[in-house]
């Protein structure tokens, strides 16, 4: 029984295209994210205009806080967090093309335990990561195709997922591969709608199964897109828009009954100032709001539930080279 709970694991991060500790659990960075994509400007580009050397988050009301630091070219090189969590610090390096080479990953007493390295090849990208010697994911990345391998801590392969992409960057196919089983979903796209088809091919390469559905649907008149599963007739979530921003993310139980709603409110010029996590199962809002200064950086956000507010309030320490 463990041995198939551990493979269903397996197969759950590959699916989600998790690495193990590529990835620290910080909702101020998460929401920072959210602002600058808003704002349509990336990380680097708003590290750059506002010359930043670092930038702090402190956490109120808890004594957390996170530190990012960047270099001259806008890359961020070090990040340390200080909020309870596993993980607390990683630094990135790049090579002598301004590309990734490196990711480091530190535990509370600064101990090196884990990374991820980066190799680049014509086109392609090669990532793998590493921890006790054995390789823990194998990714390779090029326009049009990513594989991802997942392996085990004997260092065995487990689960390959294989995707390809058209010249439009979209999905077309995925190949997922398991105890010798297979599993193809192929893409398809028309009338403003996405369909998939499944193929499951089992040990004998043999056809067991075959299931074609729709997973999307586009509403131009409406601003809206539905979104579908598999076995699964009404939607599972309704993303609508406003002046092609993202203003509604609605959510549905398998008894068809919305249960979560992410509602976004932007200013004039479009950058996000308010996000509320409605859930309707368990009666409960959670109310963000986005101050940013004459200067156009962030730095508050104000977190609010029903029974405590604080805030994330960021400071920035600018380059004097």
């Amino acid at each position: 029984m463990k041995k198939e709970m551990k493979k269903l694991l397996l197969l759950l991060i590959l699916i989600t295209n998790y690495s193990y500790g590529q990835e620290m659990n910080n909702e101020p960075q998460d929401l920072l994210d959210l602002y600058l994509k808003s704002r349509n400007i990336s990380a680097k580009e708003y590290v750059k205009k506002h010359d930043i050397k670092a930038l702090y988050v402190l956490i109120n009301n808890s004594g957390g806080y996170s530190k990012i630091d960047f270099d001259t070219k806008g890359n961020l090189t070090s990040y340390f967090l200080k909020y309870g969590k596993p993980i607390s610090k990683k630094e990135i390096k790049y090579d002598n093309q301004n590309r990734i080479s490196e990711i480091r990953y530190f535990d509370r007493s600064n101990t090196f335990f884990n990374g991820t390295y980066y190799e680049y090849k014509n086109d392609s990208t090669f990532t793998y990561t590493m921890k006790d010697s054995i390789i823990a994911e194998i990714n390779v990345k090029d326009k049009f195709r990513t594989i991802n391998i997942l392996y085990d801590e004997n260092g065995d392969e487990g689960i390959s997922l294989d995707e390809y992409f058209d010249e439009n960057e979209r999905i077309i196919k995925e190949i997922l591969i398991q105890n010798g089983e297979k599993r193809i979903k192929e893409y398809e796209y028309a009338d403003n709608s996405k369909f998939a088809t499944i193929k499951e091919i089992d040990s004998l390469n043999q056809e067991i199964n075959t299931e074609k559905y729709l997973t999307e649907k586009n509403f131009p008149l409406e601003n809206k897109t539905e979104f579908f599963k598999k076995g699964i007739k009404q939607p599972y979530k309704i993303e609508s828009y406003e002046n092609d921003k993202l203003i509604s993310e609605l959510y549905f139980g398998e008894n068809g009954n919305r249960y979560k709603e992410i509602i976004y409110k932007y200013t004039d010029k479009g950058v996000l100032k308010e996000m509320k996590l409605l859930n309707y199962k368990k009666d409960t809002k959670t109310t963000y709001k986005f101050k940013s200064s004459s200067k156009g950086w962030l730095t508050d956000i104000g977190k609010k539930t029903k029974r405590k507010s604080f805030s994330y309030n960021f400071k920035i320490l600018p380059n004097k080279d």
